[in-house]
Formats: C-alpha cells, sequence, structure tokens
C-alpha cells in the first residue's frame, strides 16, 4: 500500500486562502466530481480503515484467549492521505515461562497456543508462538512422566541423564514473554 503522510487535506485550508484553481477543485469533489488522484486516496483511506479493523479485531482475540497470561496490546500507526492516523499493526506479549509444576506448565503451555491461535487468521508469528508453547508442553509432559516413573526426583530437581538431555540441547533459549504480531 502506498499511503504518503499528509500534513493536512484539501477541506483543512481556509478557501480564501487558496488560489481560485484549489476552489474550483473543492467545489467539484464536493459535487460528486473528482478526478483519479481522489479516488486513489479514498480507495487508500478505505483500505486502511478495513487494515485497522482487521488489525483490532486480531489483537483483541490473543488478549482475549491469553487472559491474564497476555500483556497489553501496542499498535503500529500510519498517516492516510486524508490527515487521520490509522492503526496498521499490533502485538500482544505473552507469558511462556514454566511454572513450578509440569502439569501447571502444560496448562499454561495450552492457553498460550490457544491465544496465539485464536485470530481467524493466526499470522506465521502466531503459529511459531503455538508451536513453542506446545514444545514447552511437551517437554513438562515428559518431565512429569519421568517424575511419576522415578527417573527424577522432586526435591533435587534434574536427575543425571536428565542433564544430558538438556546439555545436548545447546542452542536452547529461555524465553520468559513472546510477542504475538498482528
Amino acid at each position: 500500500m502506498s499511503i504518503l503522510p499528509i500534513n493536512q487535506s484539501v477541506d483543512a485550508y481556509d478557501a480564501a486562502n487558496m488560489p481560485a484553481s484549489h476552489n474550483v477543485y473543492r467545489s467539484t469533489r464536493r459535487n460528486g466530481g473528482g478526478n483519479t488522484e481522489d479516488q486513489a486516496a479514498a480507495q487508500d483511506v478505505r483500505k486502511l480503515k478495513d487494515r485497522e479493523q482487521k488489525v483490532r479485531a486480531h489483537e483483541n482475540a490473543h488478549k482475549s484467549a491469553g487472559g491474564p497470561l497476555a500483556g497489553t496490546v501496542s499498535y503500529t500507526y500510519t498517516r492516510g492521505p486524508d490527515g487521520k492516523v490509522y492503526i496498521t499493526g499490533g502485538e500482544v506479549s505473552i507469558d511462556v515461562s514454566e511454572e513450578n509444576s509440569p502439569e501447571a506448565t502444560v496448562r499454561k503451555m495450552e492457553q498460550v497456543k490457544a491465544a496465539a491461535l485464536a485470530p481467524a487468521d493466526p499470522s506465521p508469528q502466531d503459529q511459531s508462538v503455538a508451536a513453542r508453547a506446545g514444545m514447552i508442553a511437551m517437554k513438562a509432559e515428559q518431565y512429569a512422566s519421568k517424575l511419576k516413573e522415578g527417573e527424577v526426583s522432586e526435591g533435587t530437581g534434574i536427575t543425571q541423564s536428565a542433564k544430558v538431555e538438556d546439555e545436548e540441547d545447546t542452542g536452547r533459549d529461555i524465553i520468559k514473554h513472546i510477542s504475538v504480531y498482528a
């Protein structure tokens, strides 16, 4: 979309300070006549309004499904040809830190995944967050299974066999918050 910032619209200027050619332009524009430039600007404004509505719905879906795990919605803006500012992008941060128990971590990651995939049209970033939450949940389930089998003791943490698995995962990063983008 090629939307360029405009300081003021033609209608914002006082007609007395405009050359006669601009007054004719204004009256033609108001009477339904117009040129392709006006039509293109009107089309750009319609696109911006549509985009703003979609972004708001997308981010609100994340926020609603994320509940207390979701942070505040942050928007990016674009100035339209009419001089007004429109929302054209957004993000919601969501807490993906592990909980104290594997069961609580699994429940939390299910909510994170639901929040990431809540919009009707999840973005690639949304899908990435959902996949990350799925992996964290799977590791928590494996850990819970090892706890039940006695391979890991709750008081001492990870046993030698579990430590080896973590050492092999050298590129692992610990993410406390992930932003979900529109």
